[in-house]
This record gives C-alpha cells, sequence and structure tokens, in this order.
C-alpha cells in the first residue's frame, strides 16, 4: 500500500480475500485507485457498491410437507432439514425469536455440528449469548456496525454485533429455516416504536414454519438497518465478499440464502467469482430473482451457477373485511361501502378532512392529513382522510390527535390501489379510489352526515385463482447475459408471515408504505 500513497491521505486496507476472490479491499483516493489499477500485476480496480435488499402457506405450495413426512424422498425417511446448515445474508437476526431458538414447538432439539457451546463470528467473541444450537453463528462487519457510533442516528452504546435491526434478515432466515412453532398469533408492526413486539391482531395462526425448520442457521450482516431514504442503507459489496470468505472458510455450510440485488454479466465483478468458488466449494446459492418487474429480462441475476428464485403468490391471506353502512343526511343515501381495517365499529358524524384547515400544516392539502391536527379540531367525528405521502397509520393518529373519533382512508385515483388491514388508533376502514370519490360527492352534499363502520372479524381467503401467480415486482427473464435460463425456480414469496425485528434503527428519514 505504500507503493500508492500520494501525499493526501494514507491508503487503508480494509479486507483481504483469498477463498471467495483473490483480491482485497481497500479505502483509496482517486488518484490512489488509478495509480494502484496501473501497477503491475494488478487485474483491476473496482470501486465498491451498494446493493439493494429484495422482501405459513408457503411450504406446502412447493411441496415441503411431502418431503418433511418422506413420502417423496428416496429414503422414504423424514427430511426437514436435519443436518443442514444455512447461511443468510442480509441486515442481521432477530437472535432471541422464537423461529430461532434450539428447541421448537414440535419439540425437536437441534444438535450443534461445532459441539454444544463452540458458535462463530460474534458468538465465539464477546457475544455468545447470541448463539444456541440452532443459530450456530452470527457475523458482523465493521463496515456495517462502525455506523452505530453516529448517535445522532443509533442510540449511544449500541452493541456492535449482529442482531437485526432491519427485520428484512429475520425475515429471510425464518422463511428459509424457521422453527415449526404452533399457535402464532399474528403480529403487525407498531410503527411508532423503536422497540416493541408488535401488535396483536387477534388472529392464531395454528402453525408457522421454514421450509427447512430442523436445519441449523448461520447469520452474516452484510446490509445497514435503513431503508431507501435513510442516511445508513444498502449491501455494500465488499462486506458480501467477507462474508462468502466466511462461509467457505466454516466448511460447514450446505446452503446459502441471499435477497439482496446485484449480479449482471457473469464473468464481470468479484462477487459472481465469490459465489462461482462458493459453488465449487460445494455450496448451493439460491438468490432472488430481484425486485425490478414487471418487464420482461429485469433480473440480475445471470450467472449460471446460482439459483434465482422468482416471487410468486400462495392465495392465501388473513382478511379483515367491514363495510360503511346506515348513511344518513346527505341529499340521497349512498349504497354500502366495502373495505378493510383491523379495527371495531364506530356510528358517528362523518366529515372531510379537506374541508378542515389544519393549523399544523397551512401550506399543506389537508386533505392529506400529513400532520396532527390541532386539539379541538375535531369533536368526536368520522374524518376522511385522502392516501399517499406518508404512512396510513399515521394519518388515523393526526385526525385521532384533533379530535376525531373514527378514520376512513380513501385511496386516490392514479395513486397505489391495494386495500391493507391496518389497524388504526381509532375505529376505522381503508376503500378503493372509486368508493372514497363516491363517499366525498356524497359528503359535498346535504348536511347531517353520519354513518356506521362495522366491526371487523379476521377471516381465511382462499383464492385458487390468484395461487402461484408470478407477483407483479417479480423480477423476469429471459437471462440477457446468456443463454441460460434466469430465474431458474419460482417460490412463495408475497404476503408470507415470519419473523421480524423487534428493534428498529437507523430509520430516521425512511417509514411504512404510504
Amino acid at each position: 500500500m505504500s507503493a500508492i500513497a500520494d501525499g493526501t491521505d494514507t491508503p487503508k486496507a480494509l479486507a483481504q480475500y483469498q477463498l471467495a476472490f483473490n483480491g482485497f479491499a481497500a479505502k483509496l483516493t482517486p488518484a490512489q485507485a488509478k495509480t494502484l489499477s496501473q501497477t503491475e500485476g494488478v487485474k483491476k480496480v473496482r470501486r465498491d457498491t451498494l446493493h439493494k435488499l429484495n422482501a405459513y402457506v408457503g411450504p406446502a405450495t412447493i411441496g415441503a410437507p411431502q418431503m418433511w413426512d418422506g413420502t417423496e424422498t428416496s429414503s422414504g425417511s423424514d427430511v426437514l432439514g436435519e443436518g443442514m446448515v444455512v447461511a443468510v445474508l442480509d441486515t442481521g437476526i432477530n437472535t432471541d425469536h422464537p423461529s430461532f431458538a434450539a428447541t421448537g414447538d414440535d419439540g425437536y432439539a437441534h444438535t450443534n455440528p461445532l459441539g454444544s457451546g463452540n458458535y462463530l463470528g460474534d458468538c465465539a467473541g464477546s457475544y455468545p449469548a447470541l448463539c444456541n444450537d440452532k443459530l450456530i453463528g452470527v457475523y458482523s462487519y465493521p463496515a456495517i456496525v462502525n455506523a452505530y457510533s453516529d448517535t445522532d442516528i443509533f442510540p449511544s452504546g449500541l452493541p456492535e454485533n449482529g442482531e437485526d435491526y432491519n427485520g428484512h434478515g429475520s425475515h429471510v432466515a425464518a422463511t428459509a429455516a424457521g422453527n415449526i412453532l404452533y399457535n402464532v398469533a399474528e403480529v403487525i408492526p407498531d410503527y411508532d416504536q423503536t422497540v416493541s413486539d408488535g401488535v396483536e391482531t387477534g388472529y392464531i395462526f395454528e402453525e408457522v414454519s421454514g421450509v427447512a425448520p430442523h436445519a441449523n442457521i448461520i447469520s452474516y450482516q452484510v446490509c445497514y438497518p435503513g431503508e431507501d431514504d435513510d442516511t445508513y442503507t444498502g449491501c455494500l459489496e465488499s462486506v458480501m465478499l467477507d462474508a462468502v470468505e466466511d462461509i467457505i472458510d466454516s466448511g460447514i455450510v450446505d446452503a446459502v440464502n441471499m435477497s439482496i440485488s446485484g449480479g449482471d454479466f457473469p464473468w464481470d465483478g468479484p462477487l459472481n467469482r465469490a459465489w462461482l468458488n462458493a459453488h465449487n466449494a460445494g455450496i448451493f446459492v439460491a438468490q432472488s430473482a430481484g425486485n425490478d418487474g414487471p418487464d420482461d429480462a429485469t433480473t440480475d441475476k445471470h450467472a449460471p451457477w446460482m439459483t434465482a428464485v422468482a416471487a410468486t403468490s400462495h392465495g392465501i391471506s388473513v382478511s379483515y373485511e367491514k363495510s360503511i353502512t346506515n348513511f344518513s343526511g346527505g341529499s340521497y343515501t349512498p349504497a354500502a361501502i366495502q373495505g378493510f381495517s383491523n379495527t371495531g365499529s364506530i356510528t358517528a358524524d362523518i366529515v372531510y378532512a379537506g374541508d378542515f384547515p389544519n393549523g399544523n400544516d397551512p401550506s399543506g392539502d389537508p386533505g392529506q392529513c400529513l400532520e396532527p391536527y390541532p386539539a379541538g379540531t375535531f369533536s368526536g367525528q368520522i374524518v376522511v382522510c385522502d392516501r399517499g405521502d406518508i404512512a396510513r397509520i399515521q394519518k388515523a393518529k393526526n385526525v385521532a390527535e384533533g379530535g376525531a373519533a373514527g378514520f376512513v382512508l380513501a385511496n386516490v385515483q392514479g395513486g397505489e390501489n391495494f386495500l391493507a388491514n391496518d389497524a388504526y388508533v381509532v375505529p376505522g376502514i381503508h376503500i378503493d379510489a372509486d368508493a372514497g370519490d363516491a363517499l366525498k360527492q356524497w359528503l359535498a352534499s346535504g348536511s347531517g352526515h353520519r354513518v356506521t363502520i362495522t366491526e371487523a372479524t379476521a377471516e381465511v381467503v382462499t383464492d385458487e385463482t390468484t395461487a402461484d401467480k408470478l407477483a407483479d415486482f417479480s423480477s423476469r427473464g429471459p437471462n440477457s447475459s446468456i443463454s441460460t435460463l434466469s430465474p431458474v425456480i419460482s417460490a412463495p414469496g408475497v404476503e408470507i408471515y415470519a419473523a421480524w425485528a423487534d428493534e428498529h434503527y437507523g430509520h430516521e428519514e425512511s417509514g411504512p408504505a404510504p
């Protein structure tokens, strides 16, 4: 490194790779990088790349139960992943989640292939309590955890280890190899809480499981915890190379699961070469096809030595359907309006937020409910807000602070069209754009508007016409680099219920979907 020092900034070596890739990572100035690229023996200098993250019925859809009971195995023996070690490259893992406990609800006690009490990564150092006989390794890397020293964004004293503060990594790990769990409460995120076990909806899943529930797991934290708009977001290629190096070096990993972007031309870039070396070491590599659909040739997973997996639907959902009924007032009586929300019932006067200027957001559109309304703006009415710009449930909180007792979220023409089963702070309902237009038209007629929002009850809805369909977001083939198939296979990747993080740090800008 001294050969390329230029008197400005001293070059700093960050990592050296031997098994996954023949090379090293370093912090260089542009001039130093240019000098290095012209040095004899150096094949190529490449700037570090930031990659993006890609996010109970799933196992049945792909035939896993037939493998579990031995009816579809050549030996006739039960196959639930026992004896396999699955590596997950992502945002880390929720180490104390039941999906990763040493013993599942089915009574299966995992065996640590390293020997009980022997672990890898952070668990072999200062944090042995993060691991157990199922979760046998938790890796973190300085390039990621050093960000925790930024106390403007992260809490002071946050341990620099591979705990998941995003949720994506825990979800991926549990989907792949989470324990068999019984009588699991459906939980939705508690969006305005940094530390929370979530909000129970009241619905109970009889059983949840990963595809290989008896497999061991090793987690590799290669991604920052933030989302797209946050300061610390994405997954560094240099850190992913570190992880592949550790995976090969461990000698015990059988399969890798990675739901992160990146790939393209197979013979370009160190990470593609690293995956080839992992494949040559006998490790099965599964990666998400990507989230850039629905257009053709949108997958960036081109290398034939990795299994690119497209995302499909499973056709089963938990629905919280409810209605707006008992219309009175106005100059006519509308038909009942259907919608969704996991909340109770209310009968009250109803108004449109757009008719009430918001003193806390004087320059904004009051119909969007973007800021909390001043106390006393409303007096127990149901308030209708237009969807967009901020989190759906935040809008309910904003009108509730102004005195609303109920909430209607109305989609708008040209915006997002799906309807969510959100739990609001007050009884409410989420309706589509046509229904929202009809409701606001009625509110603009006459006076004395009053309605009932009915109570929701959980219902499992099975729609075979939507099962095993490729998700709109899922990246498609054909392979635009070489004449091999990509994606290779598909599997359920829509509305998968699995583990999540119970601590969320580094999310200073991003929030839930509007």
